[in-house]
C-alpha cells in the first residue's frame, strides 16, 4: 500500500531536519503524525489512530533486541508487542492489556536500579509500554511536539524511547551516540512510517 505523495514529500523534507546531533526534532514528529491524522479521516475516522498505534508498535519492536541483557523481560515485551498487535485487530481485550501493561512497566521501572548498565534496556521497555499505551489511549497530541524535557517520561512517545534505546542517551546527556541516533530517524523516516501506513500488511512479531 503506498503512501501518499504528499506524505512521502514530508518525510524527505523532515529528513533534512535533522540535527547536528541527529535528532529529529519533536514538532517534526509530530507533524508527520498530524498529517497521517489529515490524510487518514478520507479513509476512515479511525484510520489515523490505526496507523499511529502500528508505528509505536514498530518502534518499540525495532529497538527489542537492545534488551537482550535482560532475557525474560525482552520476552515478555515481545510478547506485549504481539498483544498489541492482536488488540489492533479486536483480537484481545484492551483491559486485560492495560492490565498486562501496567505491570510491564513496573518491571521495567525496576530496571533502573540497576544502574547506567541497565539504561538501554530499559530505554528500549519503556519504548514497549508506550507503544502499548498508544495502543490503548492514542497519541496524545498535547505533549507530542513538546521538547521531552518539558514531558513527563511515562508520556514520551516509543519513537523517541526507540531512539533513546539506540543511542544509548538523550541529546541534554552530551554522551554522544549521534551517528546511531541519526540512523534511527533515518530509519524511522525512510521505513517505520511508510510500514505504518500499509495497514492491509499486518503486523508480525511472532
Amino acid at each position: 500500500m503506498a503512501i501518499p505523495s504528499k506524505l512521502a514529500t514530508k518525510l524527505v523534507e523532515a529528513s533534512s531536519s535533522i540535527t547536528n546531533h541527529g535528532e529529529l526534532p519533536a514538532v517534526e514528529r509530530k507533524n508527520i503524525l498530524q498529517l497521517v491524522e489529515d490524510l487518514s479521516l478520507a479513509e476512515h475516522a479511525r484510520a489515523g489512530y490505526l496507523r499511529r498505534a502500528r508505528l509505536a508498535l514498530i518502534c518499540a519492536h525495532e529497538v527489542l533486541n537492545r534488551m537482550n541483557g535482560f532475557p525474560d523481560l525482552m520476552e515478555r515485551a515481545g510478547h506485549m508487542l504481539a498483544l498489541g498487535s492482536s488488540a489492533l485487530s479486536g483480537q484481545y481485550e484492551l483491559k486485560l492489556l492495560q492490565t498486562k501493561n501496567g505491570e510491564f512497566h513496573t518491571d521495567v521501572i525496576d530496571l533502573f536500579q540497576h544502574g547506567e548498565v541497565a539504561f538501554v534496556a530499559a530505554y528500549a521497555g519503556m519504548a514497549t509500554f508506550s507503544a502499548i499505551n498508544t495502543v490503548l489511549f492514542d497519541t496524545n497530541f498535547d505533549t507530542v511536539g513538546n521538547d521531552e524535557k518539558a514531558v513527563p517520561p511515562d508520556d514520551w512517545d516509543a519513537s523517541y524511547y526507540g531512539s533513546l534505546a539506540t543511542s544509548g542517551s538523550a541529546i541534554w546527556e552530551g554522551k554522544g551516540g549521534i551517528a546511531s541516533r541519526r540512523a534511527y530517524w533515518t530509519w524511522y523516516l525512510a521505513i517505520a512510517v511508510p510500514e505504518a501506513w500499509d495497514v492491509v500488511t499486518p503486523l508480525d512479531f511472532g
